[in-house]
């Protein structure tokens, strides 16, 4: 009896080596199967991190393999790396503003020209110092009962403050509120070192009680594509806010796509300001405040310029908004037959740069022809502005129409800024940048003694290949553009256009 049961422990035995050696023997042949067909075997597990073993070399893939794994991965990377960080080729890109993970909603140098504020649909609002890299300071938009990412800055702009406080004004989307956000620096920040980053010693905070709701004059569908800060006027004292719905042509029966002027001081719209319809997307303020107009586009025949009026109050030095005229004061008419308003913007000098005074209307149209108005004129007596100059910008074939024109921005021409912060230049000439339908970009130079206007130069590749969306000037200085993309863009570029 033992002996049987120690035969049949045996014939186990050996039937369970005969198994294993089996299944190795199946192993083998499959993996020397998987190498003849030129196939990387550690390709097919996730876990290992490349596919070269010092362990054993014939264990080592095959050229086919190796040759057939990089490509897909180095593809990938160049791919995202192109929609990263795609930088301008040309010699007037100064630098790339990022570090939003969703698309910028609206971007906004500060008055002295130092600041760059990025706003996101990440939630984040950014600022980064203009000469010095690295300076970069970031806060969330917090509002109760959305969630973090749950709500963002659709538009900002920048307060003028004599405080020396830089601060931040931007419409909250989804909770349809104003909020401000101050640079300041921190309490137990210490001296800066030399060559160290000054980021640190500062903080970008959210001043949480001057936050005010806007939702009973705003459309609570269409987002606030407007948030623009009188900068002509000193904000302790007169500080208004204008808020802009976005305008949506096939939704004629929204109930505020109107322009509403807001006390930024405590949130109070003026009751003689009530709201006015510009018919069109976005909105300018002419930088001595006393004109607003709509922005055109959407096939536009003209562009409706109403008037910002202000009066005197006992104890205050500057005249404080009063209302904004309910009907436009004046009107841009593309002086082409035919062309249509594609944009609208306002060069001049506000009064207290203490420079010569001049008030022009510059209209982009979609014939690809850019104008330059006057708007010095008695218009309270019914005058019509008048026309100065045009500039068309054709395609490589001279064909007039192939550029349409998307946006433009203005600026005067300024030489240099004083310690005082003043300007100190010629303000005879004047830069207007141009966007057009192909994604590039053209600067221009007009010459209010001699009216001509004339292209400087133009740059073919803004890199921004979802097409431009939107311009500004340096306020300061006039020498620096920024753009940002039309559509899904992260970033911001900067230009040196002097």
């Amino acid at each position: 009896m033992p002996f049987i049961l120690s035969n049949v422990a045996v014939g186990i035995v050996v039937m369970i080596i005969s198994y294993y050696w089996y299944k190795k023997q199946q192993n083998v042949t499959a993996f020397a199967k998987l190498v003849k067909e030129g196939r990387n075997i550690e390709e097919e597990d996730s876990n290992l991190q490349d596919g070269n073993s010092d362990d054993d070399d014939t264990l080592q893939p095959q050229p086919a393999p190796t040759k057939k794994s990089k490509p897909k991965t180095h593809s990938a990377t160049t791919k995202k790396s192109k929609n990263k960080h795609q930088i301008p080729s040309d010699p007037h890109f100064l630098r790339r503003y990022g570090g939003h993970s969703g698309t910028v909603t609206s971007f906004a140098a500060s008055p002295d020209g130092q600041w760059l504020a990025t706003a996101g649909t990440d939630g984040q609002i950014r600022v980064a110092k203009v000469d010095e890299a690295g300076f970069n300071l970031s806060a969330m938009v917090k509002t109760p009962g959305t969630g973090v990412f749950q709500d963002h800055l659709s538009a900002i702009s920048w307060l003028s403050s004599s405080d020396n406080n830089p601060t931040i004004v931007g419409a909250i989307n989804k909770s349809r509120e104003i909020a401000y956000y101050r640079i300041r620096r921190r309490k137990n920040a210490t001296a800066k070192a030399s060559g160290s980053n000054s980021s640190s010693q500062y903080e970008l905070i959210e001043l949480v009680k001057r936050r005010f709701d806007i939702s009973s004059k705003v459309d609570e569908v269409n987002r606030v594509d407007v948030c623009l800060a009188d900068q002509s006027h000193d904000s302790k004292n007169n500080c208004i806010i204008l808020t802009k719905t976005e305008y949506d042509p096939k939704r004629p029966q929204l109930k505020h796509p109107n322009t509403v002027a807001w006390n930024g001081d405590d949130g109070a719209t003026s009751a003689a300001a009530g709201t006015v319809n510009t018919n069109s997307p976005g909105i300018r303020l002419s930088p001595d405040g006393a004109f607003l107009s709509g922005r055109g586009g959407i096939g536009a025949p003209e562009a409706k310029i109403f008037e910002v009026r202000r009066k005197k109050v006992k104890g205050v030095v500057e005249p404080v908004f009063d209302s904004i005229s309910s009907k436009g004061v004046m009107t841009l008419v593309p002086a082409t037959t035919g062309a249509k308003v594609a944009d609208v913007a306002f060069c001049g000098e506000s009064d207290n740069l203490k420079l010569h005074h001049v008030s022009l209307g510059i209209v982009g149209c979609d014939d690809g022809s850019v104008e330059v108005w006057d708007l010095d004129v008695d218009y309270k007596v019914g005058a019509d502005p008048r026309f100065l100059a045009s500039v068309r910008l054709c395609g490589g074939g001279g064909v007039a129409g192939e550029k349409k024109v998307i946006c433009v921005a203005a600026s005067v021409a300024v030489s240099s800024v004083g310690n005082d912060g003043q300007r100190d230049g010629n303000a005879s000439l004047y830069r207007i940048a141009v966007a057009t339908s192909d994604s590039a970009l053209h600067l221009l130079s007009y010459n209010i003694e001699t009216t001509s206007l004339s292209v400087d130069f133009s740059i073919e590749d803004s890199a921004h290949k979802e097409g431009v969306g939107e311009l500004q000037f340096c306020p300061s200085s006039g020498h620096f553009l920024y753009s940002t993309g039309k559509n899904n863009s992260k970033e911001v570029f900067s230009w040196k256009i002097s």
